[in-house]
């Protein structure tokens, strides 16, 4: 399955609208869904919010592709060269007030997917995920 999205938060329905028909079609169990979408949520949300310098409308592609018993998705996009999986985990064990702001999100998706990588390819940032089923 490919669309691409606009660099606007209200394609977020758009996204979970989609990845409930790739699930339907690919017999995915609710749960697994759910942790696909809250991923793809997250990564997707962080690109629109804060990847872009240049005002105006730009495109998110998504595929996703089933094989066997792993589906594995690819975001690619234009916005600014960042690679969201080089940040160091953070201390989920520390005291609220002693957390630096942000990164739980990240952190979120690295736990959900069993494989998270990025790499820049010319002007285009390439997030691959796989998840087992």
């Amino acid at each position: 399955m490919r669309f691409t999205l606009k660099n606007d938060l209200s394609e977020l329905n758009r996204l979970a609208t989609e990845l409930e028909a790739f699930g339907q079609a690919e017999s995915l169990s609710p749960q697994t869904v759910q942790q696909l979408n809250l991923a793809l949520d997250e990564l997707v949300t962080n690109t629109i919010n804060y990847g872009y310098e240049q005002p105006g409308q730009h495109s998110i592609e998504v595929e996703i592709e089933r094989k066997g018993d792993v589906v594995e998705i690819c975001l690619c996009d234009n916005a600014k060269a960042f690679d969201p999986f080089s940040a160091k985990e953070p201390d989920i064990e520390a005291d609220i007030d002693d957390r630096p702001i942000g990164g739980l999100g990240v952190f979120l998706v690295r736990k959900l997917m069993d494989t998270c990588d990025y790499r820049r390819k010319g002007d285009r940032n390439v997030v691959q995920l796989s998840k087992k089923l």
